[in-house]
């Protein structure tokens, strides 16, 4: 016979039920999968930041994300109060991904980023930094560098503001090369004033390279060779601007490069490949065969959100299979072919030395298009349009730098 449970027995049942511990939430971090609550104390997940040692508490769970934002109370790989968790190969931490990434322009960096690399080269204080001034040879301080070596060198604008010499980097060596400012000159004496060749890195920024008598700018040639010019300005030299050969690799960007005293071509490439962005290349004088650019032998060519200019009808751009976009050049069926036997002088500042856009075409100021990577400063540092594909519509700057002669 069924028999029906004591008021006892019932009693008994729901005191024990009401007394039994709930299961825990959390036994190890990794089992916190909620990136708002991540790190696990008292068999419960919470917020990184309750922790007693929040970082630490954030590398016991994932060394790759050992930063805790304690705005959000997440763990993250860095944050930007907490940049230094990044290393040296990768020293940038991403403001929306907050993620260690490498650097992608100079101003990231204290002096120069190594953009092959993505590494900041060494700053002031560090193993290889040197400032040069009046009386200090470039070209020593390149030799002091092993083969191979890495340095920071710093041309200084107090008081020496020219540098008359050529040099030359080899030897695999990678070396950044900035200017403390705008007025800081380096004018050549033969061949070519900045020479790179036999593996080395070059990096160059900010200077005004003019007046070399005899030879080019810059000169990169041989395999392995690579040549990165920024916010630099290569200007009246009897040799040209630019000549890349024999397999060198060149970037340009925010530059001005040509002039109006060489009977050859502003930037030569010769079997070699150039990167040329936001950059400004004038051949000013008519000579024949003489273009704003020019090419010969296999090359890989990629001009974009340029402007490209030249005496005389012939194109601006001699170089068959470059890929040019988004550019602007006088010679463009949009902006009507001209008939002028110099380069429209109202478009810019000078011809001769300061490519500054002074009066130019709606048409052509809006032909850049801006996209993700590239850099958010123009020449002169001062902000560009930072939205992916963006057209550049603002007025160019009206800053001018001063004359040179």
């Amino acid at each position: 016979e069924a028999t029906t449970p004591t008021e006892s027995t019932t009693e008994s049942e729901s005191e024990s039920s009401s007394t039994t511990t709930p299961v825990p939430a959390c036994v190890e971090s990794s089992e916190c999968t909620d990136a708002a609550a991540p790190v696990c104390m008292d068999d419960v997940c919470v917020p990184c930041d309750e922790a007693p040692n929040p970082n630490d508490a954030c590398v016991a769970r994932d060394p790759a994300a050992g930063v805790c934002r304690e705005q959000t109370g997440q763990c993250v790989q860095c944050s930007p109060e907490q940049a230094v968790a990044c290393g040296t190969e990768a020293p940038i931490c991403a403001a929306a991904a907050l993620q260690c990434r490498g650097c992608a322009e100079h101003a990231e960096c204290g002096d120069a980023c190594e953009y092959a690399t993505g590494e900041c080269f060494e700053e002031e204080g560090g193993e290889c930094w040197v400032a040069l001034g009046d009386g200090d040879s470039i070209q020593d301080a390149i030799d002091a560098v092993d083969d191979g070596g890495r340095c920071t060198l710093v041309l200084l604008e107090n008081g020496a503001t020219d540098f008359n010499e050529s040099f030359t980097v080899d030897a695999g060596k990678r070396i950044a090369l900035v200017a403390s400012g705008p007025d800081v000159v380096v004018q050549g004496v033969s061949g070519g004033t900045m020479a790179v060749t036999a593996g080395a890195q070059f990096y160059v920024r900010g200077a005004l390279v003019r007046g070399n008598p005899s030879g080019p700018g810059m000169t990169a040639s041989g395999a392995g060779t690579q040549l990165f010019a920024d916010a630099t300005r290569v200007v009246n030299n009897t040799g040209g601007g630019i000549t890349l050969s024999a397999g060198a690799d060149g970037h340009l960007r925010n530059c001005f490069v040509g002039g109006n005293v060489s009977d050859v071509s502003a930037l030569q490439v010769t079997s070699s490949s150039a990167d040329v962005l936001y950059s400004t290349i004038i051949a000013a004088q008519q000579f024949e065969e003489v273009a704003a650019l020019r090419c010969s032998g296999a090359v890989d060519v990629t001009v974009r959100n340029s402007i490209l200019a030249m005496a005389g009808a012939d194109p601006e751009i001699a170089c068959a299979g470059a890929d040019a976009t988004y550019s602007g050049t006088e010679s463009n069926p949009r902006h009507g072919k001209r008939d002028a036997r110099q380069p429209h002088a109202a478009w810019f500042v000078t011809l001769g030395n300061d490519f500054h856009l002074n009066n130019l075409p709606a048409d052509v100021l809006t032909t850049a298009q801006w996209q993700l990577g590239d850099p958010s400063v123009d020449i002169d540092g001062d902000l560009r349009p930072t939205e992916d594909g963006a057209f550049k519509s603002r007025a160019p700057t009206s800053r001018e730098l001063p004359e040179t002669s």
